[in-house]
């Protein structure tokens, strides 16, 4: 699996999508190469012949408040065992991961049907915590 970032700067909305890879190939000097995409709806695609809509990272670049198209670049993860994940990671709408989850967490407040979870996460996170409190006392 790998997973794009997508980032609208206009509406400052994060968007977090996982592609499958399909179709690994040998582009040389032992490196390899593969397709990422998702499927969408069956569609003909002629001659009686139904085929699933392969679904690509710039197709899915269109903000979903303002209908613009966003910037998106793959995750690059780094696994930091020092550095705990939090809100930060799961609010996240960069493309770079360095912290204890190793990109499992990042972004996924901005998953698909959940625009602004991220932001609900980090605002509970940043209520309960106990420097807030002892500033109420």
């Amino acid at each position: 699996m790998k997973t794009a970032m997508f980032n609208c700067k206009r509406c400052k909305i994060g968007k977090r999508i996982e592609y499958p890879e399909y179709r690994r190939y040998h582009v040389g000097y032992g490196r390899y190469q593969g397709e990422s995409f998702r499927l969408g709806e069956v569609v003909n695609v002629g001659f009686g012949r139904m085929e699933p809509r392969k679904i690509s990272p710039s197709d899915d670049a269109l903000c979903p408040s303002c209908g613009k198209s966003m910037t998106w670049d793959w995750l690059q993860a780094f696994e930091v065992k020092d550095v705990p994940c939090d809100a930060r990671c799961t609010g996240a709408r960069g493309h770079t991961c360095e912290c204890s989850c190793a990109g499992k967490n990042h972004g996924a407040g901005w998953q698909i049907g959940q625009p602004l979870s991220g932001l609900v996460t980090a605002l509970s996170n940043a209520r309960q915590s106990p420097l807030l409190q002892q500033e109420r006392t």
